[in-house]
Parts: C-alpha cells; sequence; structure tokens
C-alpha cells in the first residue's frame, strides 16, 4: 500500500499497456497518487502530475513520437522515470538520451511502490539495480551531444582476437537488446549454441552475467554511438 507523504507531490502511474494497467488498479494509493493511461499515438502528458512513473515496453519510441509531434518538451519538464519489463531493461537504456529520469523494471517497482514513490521524490534519478551506473554514464555522455541513440556498435578492431567471428557477432545482438531466441532466430543457431557462446563472452570478459558483460563492452571503449 502507498501511504500519504507530508511533503506530496501529484505523482502520476501513467501506464501505456493495458494489460498491465489492470495491476496498477488494484494499488492502494493516497490522493497524491494517481493511475491514469496512456495512448502512444498522442503521447501527451498530463498538466496536473509533478511525478511521474510511466509503464511502457518501448520508452524509446513514445519519446521519439513525442519528439516528431513537437511534444518533448512537456516529458522533460517533468520528473519522468520509465518503468519496463525487466527483459526489456537493456533495450530502454537508450531512452536515458533524453532528459528523463531514470529507468527501474516492473518487478522492482511492484515489489515496493511506496519505496520507488519516495526515492523519485529524494532523489534526481532512477536507476534498476540490474543496470550498472557505467551504461547510464555512456549514454549520458551522448545526451550532452543532444543527438539520440540509435544503436551502440561494437567496433570489430577494438576487440581484436580475443574473441571468434560467431562471439562478436552474438555480442553486438546483445548490444542491442536481443535475447537468447531472437538472436538463435536471427544467426540460424539453436538456442544451446547460443548460451554457449554468451557463455564464452562473459568467461572471456570474467564477468558474471550478459548484462555485466554489456557493461564491460562500454566501459572498454568497443562501442561507438550510432544516431539519427
Amino acid at each position: 500500500m502507498l501511504t500519504q507523504q507530508d511533503d506530496t507531490q501529484h505523482v502520476l502511474l501513467f501506464c501505456f499497456d493495458k494489460d498491465f494497467e489492470k495491476k496498477l488498479e488494484k494499488l492502494q494509493v493516497p490522493e497524491h497518487v494517481e493511475v491514469k493511461s496512456g495512448n502512444s499515438q498522442q503521447p501527451v502528458l498530463p498538466d496536473n502530475a509533478d511525478t511521474l512513473f510511466v509503464f511502457a515496453n518501448n520508452p524509446e519510441e513514445l519519446l521519439k513520437a513525442a519528439r516528431e509531434r513537437n511534444m518533448l518538451d512537456g516529458w522533460i519538464a517533468k520528473k519522468v522515470v520509465f518503468v519496463v519489463p525487466s527483459h526489456l531493461l537493456e533495450k530502454a537504456i537508450n531512452a536515458l538520451v533524453y532528459e528523463i529520469d531514470g529507468v527501474i523494471s516492473r518487478e522492482v517497482f511492484m515489489k515496493d511502490p511506496e519505496k520507488a514513490v519516495k526515492q523519485l521524490s529524494a532523489d534526481n534519478f532512477m536507476l534498476d539495480p540490474n543496470l550498472n551506473f557505467q551504461v547510464a554514464d555512456q549514454i549520458d555522455r551522448a545526451q550532452k551531444r543532444k543527438l539520440p541513440v540509435e544503436r551502440l556498435k561494437l567496433n570489430e578492431s577494438e576487440i581484436g582476437t580475443l574473441m571468434k567471428k560467431s562471439e562478436i557477432s552474438i555480442l553486438q545482438l546483445l548490444l542491442d537488446g536481443k535475447n537468447t531466441r531472437e538472436i538463435a532466430e536471427e544467426l540460424f543457431y539453436t538456442p544451446k549454441t547460443v548460451k554457449r557462446y554468451i557463455s564464452n563472452i562473459i568467461r572471456i570478459l570474467e564477468k558474471k552475467d550478459r548484462t555485466e558483460a554489456v557493461v564491460e563492452v562500454i566501459r572498454r571503449g568497443w562501442v561507438s554511438v550510432e544516431r539519427n
């Protein structure tokens, strides 16, 4: 249950996913927290909200649509954190190029909604614990150039002979935010083969999982930022 805060700001749980909206509506919220549904075709934010948790599968697409319709100023004028399914977190990183206030997973928010609301009221930025801040820092540097990131492109010359061609191809698809099944379909591998290559990549980079591996690739400067 979300409880009333002394220093209240109008908090909006703004949902662009009709199915997930039903779960949000079951939350018991105080007067300063409201649940509303959004329309991706007309991505306008309500005027009466100071702080927004925006529930969407593709934050970057929403922000692009807002920019194309000259509505982006309305987004960046507010405190906005995107809440996405955990399996889409890596892809959602690109939204941080825009002047939003963070990205967290639905699972993190739903585990303790009150904590998430309080944290955003107290802090200027929220990043899901499953994302390394170095990734956000990379995007932040691109943000200062005022150009939205289209893709993080792997520079094969930086890797040299450290990885095989097949591993490099899979690493690029991990940077693109693709999961094991999608990689298998694109490269015509079995999921088992993809998992084996990903394990090799993680071992080579001396990391614990694929997310840390992606962060490490960015930290080493193996990627360049492709923009509009």
